[in-house]
């Protein structure tokens, strides 16, 4: 009897262990599968999200990054010239006054014209078309022109800038004269408060201030400033 009753609770253990091996092994009701698809495409969407505005970031930096190298090219380009302005080469052998001193600046601020002993020729005097440089803002660039300094013309002047890739906004030249005192161990540029016996000097200095902006783009922006001493000489 006892055999009998085992053998009916082995059965049963089995048949329960079926069952419940069957119950583990069905597969996804189609409200689960719903729900997975949903979350997996959330996820995705975030995902692809996270990549667009990266990508959109990376792009809009690149256009920064594009747009400064060219102004600071523009920038650098013309300061390297301005420091020039005034250089004649017998400026310590003659009683002349320096022919090259002459500086001009349009009303409007958009034009620098200068001269400078370009050739070095002996006699330097009298000054040469080839020695007159100048810098200009002309629709929406800027050009370098050499052989005069006629700011009244459109003629004659050279890009610098490409405007197919960056449009120039600003273009600003603003003529100072500064004074140092030389007996000032700081070097202040100051000669309001300076003594009798006091050693003075003053030059020119040139404030440039540039501005542009992408042409496919105007969105992009950048503005750069920089001051030339010419310190070739110049009058007071």
């Amino acid at each position: 009897m006892f055999t009998h009753i085992n053998r009916v609770f082995t059965t049963m253990s089995k048949s329960t262990i079926t069952m419940r091996q069957r119950h583990k092994q069905k597969g996804f009701t189609l409200v689960e599968m719903m729900i997975s698809s949903a979350i997996g495409l959330i996820v995705m969407a975030g995902v692809i999200s996270i990549f667009a505005t990266s990508v959109a970031a990376s792009g809009d930096n690149m256009k920064r990054v594009r747009l400064n190298q060219e102004i600071r090219t523009i920038m650098d380009v013309m300061v390297r010239d301005i420091r020039r302005a005034g250089y004649w080469r017998d400026a310590n052998s003659l009683a002349t006054a320096n022919p090259f001193a002459t500086l001009f600046v349009s009303a409007d601020s958009q034009c620098l014209s200068y001269s400078y002993d370009v050739n070095q020729a002996t006699p330097a005097l009298p000054l040469g078309n080839e020695d007159n440089f100048g810098f200009r803002l002309i629709n929406g660039a800027v050009r370098y022109r050499t052989s005069s300094t006629n700011c009244d013309t459109n003629a004659g002047w050279n890009l610098i800038s490409d405007p197919n890739v960056v449009n120039i906004t600003t273009l600003t030249f603003n003529l100072q004269t500064v004074c140092t005192n030389l007996s000032n161990p700081t070097g202040a540029i100051n000669c309001t408060s300076a003594g009798g016996t006091d050693t003075l000097a003053s030059m020119q200095r040139i404030n440039i201030t540039l501005t542009g902006q992408l042409k496919n783009d105007a969105n992009v922006r950048f503005t750069l400033t920089n001051s030339v001493y010419i310190r070739n000489a110049l009058p007071t």
